[in-house]
């Protein structure tokens, strides 16, 4: 007789459903990956049971913030990201990691506010995907973005990357990223607002609410498990060592020319939240002292070793023109120490940043890794990138290499019509992380030239 125990779940709410067609078998969409305060999770029939970490979350249950923060993960890799008097609630949600028209995922912000990072539904099925709120729709054509309610009731939209379709009775507009609207109710039209989303965040006062940078990284700030956010000045002491790199668009007049770089840093200087706020170069860098003048700052990820994210509009110090031509990327991390001479080690991807210069409407990192050979003077082997295009898939793969008495690396790749050059550096203790900064550009078929830019952080495994 089989063992009942061995019976797969997933059979097991198979055969109780044909068995009794009128039982409803509970759906498992998402897990609290952490949650502070008093967050609780009930269903239609007023249940209610309190939210800790790794609790699962059912289709059909709405979770409740009141003075806490919740973060959930949900199956097809998508994070939320909840804050303080939030009442959010899974309407449907199927997802069956095959891709099918059949998957999707509603949602409904009843009130307070959110950030996300799209998952697996949000970049293959876009029709299958949509956020409810008071007054509007909000469907998918990237990968992050910012909602929440204002105080007399209106709804504010940030995209952080991509775009997303706010959709209510007087019809549907496309909200590119870096752009905010405010709806007023369903029957306004979305008005242009400079402001991310905002909340109390425990009844008074308000916070900025940082819009997400990609699809993998969780939406906070710190990340879970850090001990401490990097910030403060950084010193770098050995003038050949790099630990920033960057991508930005140094274009002019309608034109491309995509820089990025990783170079010798003499200090690198992070706010009280982690967000790099200016640097400055050795003497033998074409970059001097640079700070992020007007930009706004976005901060994707910060584990206490290394953080990255972007500076978005208006202009540096040095007078890079972000308003028109694009956000600069960054990735910043502590110096590396006891560089490996020797041995092999593999690094995964803890989060990125990815945006569309030119000729592509939405662009995402899915997950990258670093293969690296470890030698006496040479670092040697392989770097693997993954990247939604448009909604398309295209993958690259090349050899990387550098040198082991600057940490830094040069990695670059080729698939279709794209191609993909890099440039990256070694952090901390033993080079336990990694930064790279990545230009990606070409033509496919007749379209038009793109130009991608972005970083990536990883972590050594």
């Amino acid at each position: 007789m089989p063992n009942d125990s061995a019976f797969p779940k997933s059979l097991m709410a198979a055969a109780l459903s044909a068995a009794f067609p009128g039982m409803a078998v509970a759906q498992t969409a998402a897990r609290i990956d952490f949650a502070t305060g008093n967050v609780t999770a009930s269903t239609a029939d007023g249940r209610s049971r309190a939210l800790t970490r790794g609790s699962d979350l059912q289709v059909g249950e709405t979770v409740n913030t009141q003075q806490g923060r919740a973060q959930m993960r949900f199956t097809d890799g998508a994070f939320v990201s909840l804050q303080p008097q939030t009442e959010f609630k899974i309407e449907s949600y199927v997802f069956e990691g095959r891709g099918s028209p059949k998957e999707s995922a509603v949602m409904n912000l009843l009130k307070g506010g959110m950030r996300t990072i799209t998952g697996l539904i949000g970049r293959t099925n876009r029709d299958g995907y949509r956020l409810q709120t008071a007054t509007a729709t909000v469907g998918i054509r990237g990968t992050g973005y910012s909602v929440s309610y204002d105080a007399g009731g209106s709804v504010t939209i940030f995209v952080a990357e991509g775009a997303t379709t706010v959709t209510n009775l007087t019809g549907t507009a496309v909200i590119p990223g870096g752009r905010g609207v405010t709806v007023n109710d369903q029957n306004s039209q979305p008005t242009p607002s400079d402001e991310k989303p905002f909340l109390p965040p425990s009844g008074s006062g308000n916070t900025n609410i940082a819009g997400p940078q990609n699809p993998v990284q969780d939406a906070l700030p710190q990340l879970p498990g850090a001990a401490a956010l990097l910030t403060g000045t950084i010193d770098n002491k050995d003038p050949n060592l790099s630990n920033i790199a960057w991508a930005y668009n140094a274009g002019f007049e309608g034109s491309v020319n995509m820089r990025v770089t990783a170079f010798a840093a003499q200090t690198a200087v992070l706010d009280s939240v982690g967000r790099l706020t200016g640097y400055t170069g050795s003497p033998s860098s074409f970059e001097g002292t640079e700070s992020s003048g007007s930009a706004q700052l976005s901060l994707a990820g910060n584990d206490g070793v290394i953080a990255w994210g972007r500076w978005i509009g208006g202009s540096t110090g040095q007078g890079k023109d972000l308003a028109n031509n694009g956000p600069l990327h960054y990735v910043v991390g502590v110096p590396v120490t006891n560089m490996p001479t020797t041995g092999t080690a593999t690094y995964a991807m803890l989060g990125a940043t990815a945006s569309c210069y030119s000729g592509c409407g939405s662009a995402a990192v899915t997950g990258s890794t670093l293969t690296v050979n470890f030698g006496p003077s040479i670092v040697s082997g392989n770097m693997a990138l993954g990247m939604q295009i448009d909604g398309t898939t295209t993958n690259f793969s090349g050899s990387l290499f550098g040198y082991t008495s600057s940490a830094k690396f040069t990695a670059s790749a080729c698939n279709g019509g794209y191609s993909l050059y890099s440039q990256g550096f070694f952090a901390g203790p033993a080079a336990s992380r990694a930064g790279m900064a990545y230009h990606v550009s070409g033509t496919v078929g007749e379209g038009p030239s793109t130009n991608i830019g972005g970083v990536v952080a990883y972590k050594k495994q």
